[in-house]
């Protein structure tokens, strides 16, 4: 009995690869410069348009998954994991102009947002806007409702003011309780977005909650201050009536 040797040709796999090589080079080279033409251009839209581009295509699962390792024979992918929707692009455009305003004016570290699929969530600490206990304004606290109501006017529907404090703030003995002083803080905000002429006063809502949810251990200042803190909330589906 004789034995053949069974030589097996790699030239079609190989072709295969460089076919999926070629295709993975072009669209990372395509994903730099639709970065680089958003990060280029002043508007709001185009810059939507850019990162919707981007999206597109790179395919941009959930999880970090990507239409390439997939396996074969799975369909509608993209279009049913999608981890970023339309209205999200569009908050997150929005919010960075005001975010833009905060490191400008060296406040990067007393803000935080949060964009998730309920809606945007931003968080000011209270000593940006007002002495502490007290409902009067800071040197810069009408600089930051100027560009707070800026960012809400153009988020269409409802939200609300939140307002939240710590037991360790001294406040004015204008107020008989933490819940008074953030109520009071709450309507304060509230009227001056309104006051502004950007924010109809059927659009927002106010709420004060004391010291109750302190998020924080309160055991540095700086955990004292995160804590005595105002929230801006939206939420998606909330229309205006």
């Amino acid at each position: 009995m004789m034995f053949y040797k069974r030589h097996t040709s790699l030239k079609d796999k190989r072709g295969d690869m460089q076919n999926l090589m070629n295709v993975t080079l072009m669209m990372i080279i395509l994903a730099f410069f639709i970065v680089l033409n958003s990060l280029s251009v002043p508007s709001d839209p185009k810059r939507k348009a850019a990162l919707g581009s981007l999206i597109g295509t790179l395919g941009a699962l959930q999880g970090g998954i990507s239409p390439m390792s997939l396996k074969k024979g799975v369909k509608g992918v993209v279009a049913k994991y999608s981890p970023v929707t339309d209205k999200q692009v569009t908050m997150s455009m929005m919010l960075d102009k005001f975010e833009q305003f905060v490191v400008a004016k060296d406040m990067g570290k007393k803000t935080q947002s949060k964009i998730t699929k309920g809606g945007l969530e931003l968080t000011l600490q209270s000593a940006l806007l007002f002495d502490e206990g007290t409902v009067h304004l800071t040197s810069k606290g009408s600089e930051v409702l100027d560009a707070l109501a800026d960012l809400v006017k153009r988020l269409p529907g409802r939200f609300s003011v939140e307002s939240y404090t710590s037991e360790k703030i001294a406040w004015s003995d204008s107020f008989a309780t933490p819940v008074d002083l953030t109520i009071a803080r709450s309507g304060f905000v509230a009227r001056k977005l309104i006051k502004s002429g950007k924010v109809n006063k059927k659009r927002v809502s106010i709420a004060g909650y004391g010291a109750v949810f302190a998020t924080l251990p309160e055991d540095t200042q700086a955990r004292i201050q995160a804590n005595d803190h105002i929230r801006i909330v939206y939420k998606l589906g909330l229309l205006s009536s």
